[in-house]
Order: structure tokens, then sequence, then C-alpha cells
């Protein structure tokens, strides 16, 4: 006969089995190339990240509250469908802003002049992402328990400032041999 304690055991293993292996995928995933460090550089962020703006926004919610027909369930719904696209934009977001700082530092590296002042700049800026990033998830949060919050305003400013910056680094010349 099977008890419980063993069959707990079981599950247990099998949970820690999946989250290695999960893990294991996530790091031998293959790593951006220095070539999507450099597109991500002159992609026009603004455009690509423009629809995360009103998935958070409580208007569509008030208006569908005054529609014929209208059900709380509904209302649920449709917040936990733009909660789930709002995270895989805060996904998105993430990984354009980490090739963006890759592209950076690669950039400042074979920069024309000394770029200390851009790599001190760097780093408040990932300061500042990492902790807007970590307020948007917050908010994200607080937008599935089913009260209004802000966008992400803020968070795109700083890796439209990032990007900014970036395209200003400027590379020496080649050289005619």
């Amino acid at each position: 006969m099977v008890t419980w304690a063993f069959l707990a055991l079981l599950g247990a293993i099998a949970a820690l089995l999946g989250a290695v292996a999960w893990f294991y995928v996530r790091l031998a995933a293959p790593s951006d190339s220095p070539e999507q460090w450099i597109a991500c550089v002159d992609e026009d962020l603004t455009y690509k990240y423009r629809p995360m703006v009103r998935l958070l926004n409580e208007e569509d919610f008030i208006f569908l509250r005054g529609e014929p027909g209208y059900r709380p369930d509904i209302e649920k719904r449709l917040r936990r469908s733009r909660a789930q696209i709002y995270g895989r934009y805060l996904r998105l977001l993430n990984k354009d802003f980490s090739r963006l700082c890759k592209a950076g530092r690669a950039l400042a590296v074979y920069a024309a002049s000394d770029r200390t002042d851009f790599i001190d700049e760097l780093a408040r800026r990932q300061f500042a992402f990492r902790l807007r990033l970590l307020e948007a998830h917050w908010r994200l949060v607080v937008y599935r328990c089913g009260f209004p919050t802000r966008g992400p305003a803020e968070l795109l400013q700083v890796i439209e400032g990032l990007q900014r910056q970036v395209r200003l680094v400027t590379l020496p010349s080649p050289s005619v041999a």
C-alpha cells in the first residue's frame, strides 16, 4: 500500500527535477549576438511599446461597466488577459534594455574617445531601469487585484533615454591600410 508521505516525496522530487530542467534549458539557451545588440540601438522602441501604455488604462473598464449586458466576469477575464499581455511586454522590454546595455558597453570599448562618463551613466540608467521594472511588476500585481494603476511611462522614458545616449557614442573611423 502506498502511503501519502511516499506520494508527497515523489511529488517533491518531480518538482525539483522539473525546476532543474527548466533552469538548465534557460541557461543553455543561445544568448543574443552582437548584431542583435546593435540592431536594438536603431529600433524604434517608442513605436514598439506604445500599445503597452493603454493596457492598464481604467477608462476601458469604466466604459465597459456602462454597457448593456455587462457582467463582472467579463471585466475579470479582460483584466486577466491584459495583465498577461502586459507581463509579456515587460519581459520584452527587459530583453531590449539588456541588449541596449550590451551594445552600449561594446560601443564604449571601441569608441573614438574615452567613454568612462558613458559607462557611469549606463550604470545609473541600469539601476533606474531595474527600479522602474520592479515598480511596474508591483503595479501589475495591483492591477490584477482590480485596482487602478499608472502605466509604464517612467520605464519607457529610461529605455528611450539610454537608446538616445547609445546612439551618441561614436566609433573611430576605419583606417585605410
